[in-house]
């Protein structure tokens, strides 16, 4: 989340390093509401300063045996005060924990603006494309051959899935122990098995939440009829192994850090509507081994 400091002393560069994500914010909208904040936390300090100092003053009228009635009368408005504005300061924090949640991260400044992803600068390439003396055919032509079968999937779970059998299954189970073997005990990975099934904290620790929710898969309970989703499929091991250590202080001592998992993972591609419909290509439902390196 966004230093809130940097907002308060240069909301005009937050916006300018922004625009170069093609985001606009107003931080005039945090500042209106950080500045209510502070009137409110403000004029609480003044209640309780109030009641202290009524307090000590009915104290020293009754151990003069004097009336404190109306000492005690204007006391006992002062909790009923310091209540409500307990409940407006709680509603605006979580209407500021909702705005910081929706600002991403600031560009470094060597980041280059462009508009998308064709504007990319060519940092470095590696070798050639393979150029083929004859027409080759794609992987799913390749794999529809071999043991990848997208239309019975599509039966079973609609579009976006696929199955394997045989020797590609067989291969697809080889590959994911292969990159676990190879990173556990030549790398240092720590192997876990985790839950592909998490709650809102861990995906808002992570930062799926909120701005990805649409490209999330919710879970619902049996018969449960919550107004929000508390529950979600993991986009990617990196949310449970991520959340390992949430709210945690690591000592230096105890790092690096290194955790391994291989799960499936389930994304709904919202964003992606006609794009890469045929074939492995943005699936709902795929596995792979994620790296997660504290150090």
């Amino acid at each position: 989340m966004i230093d809130q400091n940097l907002l308060r002393k240069d909301p005009m560069y937050v916006e300018k390093m922004l625009k170069r994500r093609n985001v606009t914010i107003e931080v005039s909208e945090f500042l209106n509401m950080d500045h209510e904040r502070k009137m409110i936390q403000v004029q609480t300090e003044e209640l309780q300063a109030q009641r202290n100092k009524l307090a000590k003053e009915i104290g020293m009228l009754k151990a003069k045996g004097a009336s404190a009635e109306d000492l005690m009368q204007k006391a006992s408005s002062i909790p009923e005060k310091i209540d409500k504005l307990a409940e407006k300061l709680n509603v605006l924090q979580r209407d500021i924990h909702s705005w910081l949640s929706q600002i991403p991260n600031l560009p470094s400044d060597d980041v280059l603006v462009g508009k998308d992803e064709t504007d990319n600068k060519v940092i470095r390439l590696k070798g050639a494309p393979t150029k083929f003396n004859f027409e080759p055919l794609d992987h799913v032509e390749i794999g529809e051959k071999h043991g990848l079968d997208f239309d019975t999937a599509g039966k079973i779970s609609g579009s976006r899935f696929s199955i394997c059998y045989g020797k590609i299954a067989r291969l697809h189970r080889a590959l994911g122990n292969f990159m676990l073997d190879l990173q556990t005990s030549q790398n240092g990975y720590k192997e876990y098995s985790v839950p592909v099934v998490v709650n809102r904290e861990a995906m808002y620790g992570t930062g799926q939440l909120p701005k990805f929710e649409e490209d999330l898969f919710g879970v619902f309970k049996g018969g449960a009829q919550e107004e929000k989703q508390t529950a979600f499929l993991i986009p990617t091991a990196e949310v449970p192994l991520t959340n390992l250590v949430a709210n945690t202080i690591l000592a230096e001592e105890e790092l690096p850090l290194k955790f391994a998992a291989l799960t499936c993972c389930f994304r709904s591609e919202a964003g992606s509507y006609g794009k890469d419909t045929r074939g492995l290509m943005r699936q709902h439902q795929f596995e792979k081994v994620e790296l997660v390196k504290y150090y």
